[in-house]
């Protein structure tokens, strides 16, 4: 597993989706996946992640919840991450 799994989000599929609404949901998803990775390693705020997830209508609650369970997930598990010892989550 990749150490930034954890916390990605993921294309939104649509089914009233027409070609414009799904290349903006690629622009957002590469905007959204941008912003996680800059704030992982420092370069962000997760407020502002946070900000560019709700003005993409995905509830940052929502997606905060989904990080802890997956992150919990990953540690319950001893699933292992590269690039990252286990360790580095005790």
């Amino acid at each position: 597993m990749d150490w930034t799994h954890p916390f990605d989000t993921y294309y939104r599929r649509n089914p009233d989706f027409d070609n414009a609404d799904s290349a903006r949901e690629v622009i957002n998803l590469i905007q959204r996946q941008d912003a996680i990775a800059d704030s992982l390693v420092g370069e962000t705020s997760a407020e502002y992640v946070l900000d560019v997830l709700e003005s993409q209508g995905i509830d940052p609650r929502a997606y905060v919840d989904c990080v802890e369970a997956n992150v919990n997930h990953v540690i319950t598990q001893r699933i292992q991450i590269a690039g990252l010892p286990l360790e580095s989550f005790f």
